[in-house]
Protein backbone atom coordinates (compact mmCIF):
# COMPACT_ATOMS: atom_id res chain seq x y z
CA UNK A 1 0.00 0.00 0.00
CA UNK A 2 1.55 3.23 -1.01
CA UNK A 3 0.74 6.50 0.62
CA UNK A 4 -0.10 8.37 -2.89
CA UNK A 5 -2.90 5.74 -3.12
CA UNK A 6 -4.49 5.35 0.38
CA UNK A 7 -7.88 6.57 0.33
CA UNK A 8 -7.79 7.87 3.82
CA UNK A 9 -4.05 10.17 3.02
CA UNK A 10 -5.95 13.12 4.04
CA UNK A 11 -7.05 12.42 7.26
CA UNK A 12 -3.50 11.09 8.17
CA UNK A 13 -1.70 12.82 10.87
CA UNK A 14 1.84 13.03 9.50
CA UNK A 15 5.26 13.33 12.25
CA UNK A 16 8.43 15.17 10.61
CA UNK A 17 10.68 12.59 13.00
CA UNK A 18 10.56 9.86 15.74
CA UNK A 19 12.03 13.32 17.76
CA UNK A 20 9.16 15.15 16.75
CA UNK A 21 6.19 12.57 18.10
CA UNK A 22 8.56 12.39 21.14
CA UNK A 23 8.02 16.15 21.57
CA UNK A 24 4.17 15.58 21.56
CA UNK A 25 4.33 12.77 23.49
CA UNK A 26 6.10 15.08 26.52
CA UNK A 27 3.30 17.72 25.87
CA UNK A 28 0.55 15.51 26.33
CA UNK A 29 0.33 13.77 29.72
CA UNK A 30 -3.04 12.12 28.76
CA UNK A 31 -1.18 9.51 26.73
CA UNK A 32 0.53 6.74 28.50
CA UNK A 33 1.42 3.86 25.90
CA UNK A 34 3.69 4.53 22.89
CA UNK A 35 4.93 2.49 19.94
CA UNK A 36 6.16 2.06 16.54
CA UNK A 37 5.11 -0.16 14.14
CA UNK A 38 5.89 -1.52 10.60
CA UNK A 39 4.75 -5.04 9.99
CA UNK A 40 0.74 -6.58 10.84
CA UNK A 41 2.44 -8.80 13.34
CA UNK A 42 3.91 -6.18 15.14
CA UNK A 43 0.50 -4.09 15.05
CA UNK A 44 -1.20 -7.45 16.62
CA UNK A 45 1.63 -7.85 18.95
CA UNK A 46 0.89 -3.95 20.50
CA UNK A 47 -3.19 -4.80 20.17
CA UNK A 48 -2.37 -8.26 22.31
CA UNK A 49 0.08 -6.36 25.02
CA UNK A 50 -3.06 -3.41 25.04
CA UNK A 51 -5.52 -5.80 26.23
CA UNK A 52 -3.29 -7.49 28.19
CA UNK A 53 -2.49 -4.16 30.28
CA UNK A 54 -6.46 -3.22 30.25
CA UNK A 55 -7.08 -6.68 32.10
CA UNK A 56 -4.28 -5.36 34.42
CA UNK A 57 -6.49 -2.60 35.59
CA UNK A 58 -4.27 0.23 33.23
CA UNK A 59 -6.51 2.70 31.42
CA UNK A 60 -4.35 2.68 28.35
CA UNK A 61 -4.73 5.97 25.97
CA UNK A 62 -2.23 5.01 23.21
CA UNK A 63 -0.04 6.71 20.19
CA UNK A 64 1.23 4.63 17.77
CA UNK A 65 3.73 5.61 15.18
CA UNK A 66 3.17 4.08 11.65
CA UNK A 67 6.10 3.52 9.73
CA UNK A 68 7.37 3.61 6.03
CA UNK A 69 8.44 0.31 5.28
CA UNK A 70 12.25 1.31 3.40
CA UNK A 71 11.09 -0.13 -0.37
CA UNK A 72 7.42 -0.98 0.23
CA UNK A 73 5.56 2.01 1.54
CA UNK A 74 3.20 1.95 4.05
CA UNK A 75 2.59 -2.07 4.55
CA UNK A 76 -0.18 -1.03 7.26
CA UNK A 77 -2.67 1.61 8.63
CA UNK A 78 -4.92 2.35 11.24
CA UNK A 79 -7.00 -0.06 10.54
CA UNK A 80 -4.88 -2.86 10.69
CA UNK A 81 -5.21 -2.54 14.87
CA UNK A 82 -8.30 -3.21 16.75
CA UNK A 83 -8.01 -1.82 19.89
CA UNK A 84 -10.08 1.46 20.14
CA UNK A 85 -7.52 3.04 22.92
CA UNK A 86 -5.31 4.65 20.19
CA UNK A 87 -3.90 7.41 18.02
CA UNK A 88 -2.07 7.18 15.22
CA UNK A 89 0.57 8.98 13.75
CA UNK A 90 2.35 7.95 10.14
CA UNK A 91 6.10 8.34 9.41
CA UNK A 92 7.76 8.71 6.26
CA UNK A 93 10.66 6.07 5.93
CA UNK A 94 13.04 9.45 5.08
CA UNK A 95 12.68 11.03 8.22
CA UNK A 96 14.52 9.51 11.74
CA UNK A 97 13.31 6.59 13.43
CA UNK A 98 14.00 5.99 17.08
CA UNK A 99 17.29 4.18 16.05
CA UNK A 100 18.63 7.15 14.36
CA UNK A 101 22.17 8.00 15.64
CA UNK A 102 22.34 10.62 17.71
CA UNK A 103 25.28 13.82 18.17
CA UNK A 104 27.97 13.42 19.85
CA UNK A 105 28.34 14.24 23.07
CA UNK A 106 30.52 16.43 25.08
CA UNK A 107 31.86 15.01 28.49
CA UNK A 108 30.12 16.93 30.76
CA UNK A 109 26.67 15.41 29.04
CA UNK A 110 28.01 12.49 29.21
CA UNK A 111 28.52 12.27 33.24
CA UNK A 112 25.07 13.66 33.77
CA UNK A 113 24.11 10.56 31.68
CA UNK A 114 25.98 8.35 33.23
CA UNK A 115 24.99 9.92 37.37
CA UNK A 116 21.05 9.74 35.55
CA UNK A 117 22.08 6.26 33.99
CA UNK A 118 22.58 5.10 37.48
CA UNK A 119 19.59 7.01 39.36
CA UNK A 120 17.25 5.08 36.88
CA UNK A 121 18.24 1.51 37.55
CA UNK A 122 17.76 2.13 41.75
CA UNK A 123 15.18 4.49 41.55
CA UNK A 124 11.78 4.26 43.43
CA UNK A 125 8.81 1.81 42.49
CA UNK A 126 6.64 3.46 39.53
CA UNK A 127 3.86 5.06 40.09
CA UNK A 128 1.14 3.79 37.63
CA UNK A 129 -0.91 7.19 37.29
CA UNK A 130 2.04 8.64 35.66
CA UNK A 131 3.85 5.93 34.13
CA UNK A 132 4.50 5.94 30.24
CA UNK A 133 5.02 2.67 28.65
CA UNK A 134 6.95 1.96 25.57
CA UNK A 135 6.20 -0.95 23.48
CA UNK A 136 9.21 -1.32 21.67
CA UNK A 137 11.06 -4.04 19.37
CA UNK A 138 14.31 -3.37 20.41
CA UNK A 139 15.52 -6.20 22.30
CA UNK A 140 18.79 -5.54 21.81
CA UNK A 141 18.97 -2.28 24.13
CA UNK A 142 18.52 -3.10 27.93
CA UNK A 143 15.76 -0.74 29.85
CA UNK A 144 17.66 1.38 31.67
CA UNK A 145 19.58 2.33 28.95
CA UNK A 146 16.11 3.57 26.66
CA UNK A 147 14.77 5.00 29.98
CA UNK A 148 18.32 7.02 30.47
CA UNK A 149 17.46 8.27 27.05
CA UNK A 150 14.45 9.49 26.72
CA UNK A 151 14.67 10.79 30.14
CA UNK A 152 13.79 14.50 29.49
CA UNK A 153 10.38 13.50 29.12
CA UNK A 154 9.71 13.47 32.58
CA UNK A 155 7.97 10.98 33.31
CA UNK A 156 8.79 7.11 34.77
CA UNK A 157 8.80 4.41 32.00
CA UNK A 158 8.21 0.81 31.30
CA UNK A 159 9.79 -1.10 28.82
CA UNK A 160 7.41 -3.30 27.04
CA UNK A 161 8.65 -6.13 24.18
CA UNK A 162 6.48 -6.57 21.43
CA UNK A 163 6.74 -8.69 18.40
CA UNK A 164 9.00 -8.10 14.67
CA UNK A 165 9.51 -11.47 13.95
CA UNK A 166 11.66 -14.53 14.56
CA UNK A 167 14.90 -12.43 14.19
CA UNK A 168 14.19 -11.56 17.76
CA UNK A 169 14.34 -15.14 18.85
CA UNK A 170 17.24 -16.29 16.67
CA UNK A 171 19.61 -13.83 17.26
CA UNK A 172 20.20 -11.94 13.97
CA UNK A 173 19.74 -8.87 15.32
CA UNK A 174 22.79 -6.27 14.96
CA UNK A 175 24.60 -7.09 18.43
CA UNK A 176 25.73 -3.96 19.79
CA UNK A 177 25.91 -4.71 23.38
CA UNK A 178 28.23 -7.91 24.74
CA UNK A 179 26.98 -11.21 25.67
CA UNK A 180 28.81 -12.74 28.44
CA UNK A 181 29.77 -16.17 26.04
CA UNK A 182 31.83 -13.03 23.90
CA UNK A 183 34.11 -11.84 26.82
CA UNK A 184 37.38 -11.61 26.29
CA UNK A 185 38.94 -8.63 28.64
CA UNK A 186 38.25 -7.11 31.16
CA UNK A 187 37.00 -3.75 30.08
CA UNK A 188 34.92 -6.09 27.64
CA UNK A 189 33.13 -7.50 30.75
CA UNK A 190 33.40 -3.73 32.16
CA UNK A 191 30.59 -3.03 28.88
CA UNK A 192 28.67 -5.95 29.60
CA UNK A 193 28.54 -6.05 33.86
CA UNK A 194 27.26 -2.17 33.49
CA UNK A 195 24.84 -2.57 30.17
CA UNK A 196 23.62 -5.77 30.39
CA UNK A 197 23.61 -7.41 33.81
CA UNK A 198 22.87 -3.78 35.67
CA UNK A 199 20.39 -2.10 32.79
CA UNK A 200 18.59 -5.03 32.00
CA UNK A 201 19.12 -8.34 34.26
CA UNK A 202 18.96 -6.42 37.23
CA UNK A 203 16.59 -3.46 36.47
CA UNK A 204 14.08 -6.06 35.96
CA UNK A 205 14.36 -7.57 39.19
CA UNK A 206 14.02 -3.72 40.93
CA UNK A 207 10.86 -2.83 38.65
CA UNK A 208 8.05 -3.93 36.09
CA UNK A 209 8.78 -5.50 32.42
CA UNK A 210 6.03 -6.79 30.22
CA UNK A 211 5.81 -8.14 26.99
CA UNK A 212 3.59 -9.93 24.50
CA UNK A 213 6.06 -11.85 23.11
CA UNK A 214 4.57 -15.20 22.36
CA UNK A 215 7.57 -17.40 23.18
CA UNK A 216 9.74 -17.28 26.46
CA UNK A 217 13.52 -18.39 27.04
CA UNK A 218 13.86 -21.39 29.08
CA UNK A 219 16.83 -23.95 30.37
CA UNK A 220 14.48 -26.53 27.59
CA UNK A 221 14.81 -23.91 25.17
CA UNK A 222 12.00 -21.67 23.80
CA UNK A 223 8.55 -22.64 25.11
CA UNK A 224 4.85 -20.69 24.23
CA UNK A 225 4.42 -17.51 26.76
CA UNK A 226 0.74 -18.94 27.41
CA UNK A 227 -0.29 -16.05 29.77
CA UNK A 228 -0.22 -13.88 26.46
CA UNK A 229 -2.27 -16.11 24.24
CA UNK A 230 -5.84 -15.40 24.75
CA UNK A 231 -4.88 -11.84 23.89
CA UNK A 232 -3.53 -12.42 20.63
CA UNK A 233 -6.74 -14.83 20.10
CA UNK A 234 -8.44 -11.83 20.71
CA UNK A 235 -6.74 -9.90 18.39
CA UNK A 236 -7.40 -12.37 15.63
CA UNK A 237 -10.99 -13.29 16.28
CA UNK A 238 -11.58 -9.31 15.46
CA UNK A 239 -9.84 -9.29 12.31
CA UNK A 240 -11.89 -12.56 11.12
CA UNK A 241 -14.90 -10.57 11.26
CA UNK A 242 -14.20 -8.29 8.14
CA UNK A 243 -12.67 -11.43 6.11
CA UNK A 244 -14.64 -11.89 2.99
CA UNK A 245 -18.32 -13.04 3.03
CA UNK A 246 -16.99 -15.51 -0.13
CA UNK A 247 -14.25 -17.39 1.75
CA UNK A 248 -15.20 -20.92 2.74
CA UNK A 249 -13.66 -22.41 5.74
CA UNK A 250 -14.28 -26.21 4.18
CA UNK A 251 -11.74 -25.53 2.04
CA UNK A 252 -9.47 -24.46 4.30
CA UNK A 253 -9.59 -27.47 6.97
CA UNK A 254 -9.57 -29.71 4.33
CA UNK A 255 -6.14 -28.07 2.67
CA UNK A 256 -2.56 -28.43 3.20
CA UNK A 257 -1.27 -24.87 3.01
CA UNK A 258 1.73 -24.50 1.51
CA UNK A 259 3.60 -21.28 2.20
CA UNK A 260 6.28 -19.35 0.07
CA UNK A 261 9.28 -17.28 1.06
CA UNK A 262 10.52 -14.03 -0.42
CA UNK A 263 13.70 -15.09 -0.94
CA UNK A 264 16.53 -13.00 -3.70
CA UNK A 265 16.07 -15.61 -6.54
CA UNK A 266 20.13 -14.51 -7.50
CA UNK A 267 20.42 -16.62 -3.78
CA UNK A 268 18.73 -19.54 -5.37
CA UNK A 269 20.45 -21.16 -7.93
CA UNK A 270 18.64 -23.89 -10.56
CA UNK A 271 15.19 -22.93 -8.71
CA UNK A 272 16.46 -25.39 -5.80
CA UNK A 273 13.58 -24.32 -3.93
CA UNK A 274 10.81 -24.55 -6.52
CA UNK A 275 12.51 -28.56 -6.70
CA UNK A 276 12.09 -29.02 -3.83
CA UNK A 277 8.07 -27.51 -3.40
CA UNK A 278 7.24 -29.28 -6.41
CA UNK A 279 8.82 -32.35 -5.08
CA UNK A 280 6.81 -32.36 -2.01
CA UNK A 281 3.14 -31.05 -3.55
CA UNK A 282 3.64 -33.69 -6.17
CA UNK A 283 4.33 -36.34 -3.64
CA UNK A 284 0.88 -35.11 -1.66
CA UNK A 285 -1.28 -34.59 -4.34
CA UNK A 286 -0.45 -38.27 -5.12
CA UNK A 287 -2.03 -39.11 -1.98
CA UNK A 288 -5.38 -37.11 -2.11
CA UNK A 289 -4.64 -33.80 -0.29
CA UNK A 290 -5.95 -30.61 -1.56
CA UNK A 291 -3.02 -27.76 -1.53
CA UNK A 292 -3.63 -24.45 -1.12
CA UNK A 293 -0.67 -22.00 -1.95
CA UNK A 294 -0.13 -18.89 -0.43
CA UNK A 295 2.43 -16.94 -1.18
CA UNK A 296 4.29 -14.50 0.17
CA UNK A 297 3.53 -10.75 -0.37
CA UNK A 298 6.52 -10.10 -2.43
CA UNK A 299 6.69 -13.15 -3.97
CA UNK A 300 6.45 -13.46 -7.89
CA UNK A 301 8.22 -16.56 -8.43
CA UNK A 302 5.90 -19.52 -7.09
CA UNK A 303 2.58 -17.88 -7.82
CA UNK A 304 3.01 -18.14 -11.85
CA UNK A 305 3.47 -22.25 -11.00
CA UNK A 306 0.81 -22.57 -8.63
CA UNK A 307 -0.84 -25.13 -11.45
CA UNK A 308 2.36 -27.15 -11.74
CA UNK A 309 3.03 -28.03 -8.30
CA UNK A 310 -0.85 -29.14 -8.15
CA UNK A 311 -1.81 -26.20 -5.85
CA UNK A 312 -5.05 -23.79 -6.00
CA UNK A 313 -3.75 -20.33 -5.67
CA UNK A 314 -5.01 -18.89 -2.41
CA UNK A 315 -4.19 -15.24 -1.84
CA UNK A 316 -7.14 -13.33 0.17
CA UNK A 317 -5.95 -9.27 -0.06
CA UNK A 318 -4.48 -8.09 3.21
CA UNK A 319 -5.48 -11.51 5.08
CA UNK A 320 -2.66 -12.68 7.01
CA UNK A 321 -1.74 -16.52 8.25
CA UNK A 322 -3.38 -16.31 11.85
CA UNK A 323 -6.27 -14.59 11.15
CA UNK A 324 -7.12 -17.43 8.58
CA UNK A 325 -6.06 -19.84 11.25
CA UNK A 326 -8.44 -18.49 13.53
CA UNK A 327 -11.22 -18.38 10.72
CA UNK A 328 -10.48 -22.45 9.88
CA UNK A 329 -7.52 -25.09 10.79
CA UNK A 330 -5.80 -26.47 7.94
CA UNK A 331 -4.86 -29.99 8.06
CA UNK A 332 -1.42 -28.74 7.95
CA UNK A 333 1.10 -26.26 6.74
CA UNK A 334 4.24 -26.28 4.90
CA UNK A 335 7.03 -23.74 4.00
CA UNK A 336 11.32 -23.46 4.55
CA UNK A 337 12.66 -21.48 7.03
CA UNK A 338 9.61 -19.05 8.10
CA UNK A 339 7.65 -17.64 10.75
CA UNK A 340 4.45 -19.07 9.34
CA UNK A 341 5.45 -22.08 10.90
CA UNK A 342 5.90 -20.81 14.29
CA UNK A 343 2.54 -19.39 14.89
CA UNK A 344 0.00 -21.84 12.92
CA UNK A 345 1.34 -24.42 15.86
CA UNK A 346 1.44 -22.05 18.62
CA UNK A 347 -2.36 -20.75 19.01
CA UNK A 348 -3.76 -23.54 17.28
CA UNK A 349 -1.54 -26.93 16.93
CA UNK A 350 -1.54 -26.96 13.52
CA UNK A 351 1.04 -29.57 12.38
CA UNK A 352 3.94 -27.64 10.18
CA UNK A 353 6.52 -28.53 8.20
CA UNK A 354 10.26 -27.12 7.09
CA UNK A 355 11.49 -28.69 4.01
CA UNK A 356 14.62 -26.14 4.33
CA UNK A 357 16.37 -29.43 4.87
CA UNK A 358 15.42 -30.78 1.70
CA UNK A 359 17.22 -28.33 -0.29
CA UNK A 360 20.95 -29.17 -1.89
CA UNK A 361 23.48 -26.70 0.21
CA UNK A 362 25.33 -26.08 -2.75
CA UNK A 363 22.65 -24.28 -4.62
CA UNK A 364 21.64 -21.78 -1.88
CA UNK A 365 23.39 -18.78 -0.95
CA UNK A 366 25.45 -18.59 2.81
CA UNK A 367 23.12 -15.82 3.96
CA UNK A 368 19.92 -18.40 3.26
CA UNK A 369 21.80 -21.55 5.10
CA UNK A 370 22.80 -19.70 8.08
CA UNK A 371 19.41 -18.91 8.48
CA UNK A 372 18.19 -22.41 8.02
CA UNK A 373 20.64 -23.35 11.29
CA UNK A 374 19.46 -20.64 13.14
CA UNK A 375 16.08 -21.68 12.52
CA UNK A 376 16.30 -25.32 13.74
CA UNK A 377 18.40 -24.88 16.76
CA UNK A 378 15.69 -22.12 17.30
CA UNK A 379 12.48 -23.47 16.50
CA UNK A 380 12.96 -27.80 17.14
CA UNK A 381 10.74 -27.59 19.71
CA UNK A 382 7.86 -26.34 17.73
CA UNK A 383 8.61 -27.41 14.24
CA UNK A 384 8.93 -30.65 11.74
CA UNK A 385 12.15 -30.62 10.25
CA UNK A 386 12.37 -33.22 7.73
CA UNK A 387 14.64 -34.56 5.34
CA UNK A 388 12.49 -35.99 2.40
CA UNK A 389 8.62 -35.58 1.78
CA UNK A 390 7.81 -39.16 3.29
CA UNK A 391 8.21 -37.84 6.60
CA UNK A 392 5.43 -35.66 6.09
CA UNK A 393 2.66 -37.60 8.41
CA UNK A 394 -0.54 -36.38 8.01
CA UNK A 395 -3.62 -38.41 9.16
Amino acid sequence: MNKSDTPDQTARSYIKSWDNFINIVAEDKSVNLIALAVTQWTASSIDALIFFLTDMGIAVNASIVIAEHRTNGYLIDSSSFTNNQSQYFYLPYKESSPHANQSPQGKWQKLRDTLNYYRIIFSWPLQKNSTLYYATFNHETPDAIIINKYHHIGRPMVICGIEEGVGIYMGTLNHIYPKLRDINSISEFHGYFRAVFMGRTLYRILHPHHNSLTLKSTCKGLTVNKAIVPYYRKVFSMHKLSLPTSLDASIISQSIIICTVAWKRECIYDNEDYRVMKKVCDYLYNRGQKLLLKPHPRDQFFPERASDMHCQLFSPKGVSLEVLCEFAQPRAIISFSSTTLINPQVFWGIPTYCISEMLDRDKIGDVYLNEFSRFKSTFKNFVHFIHNEHEIDIV
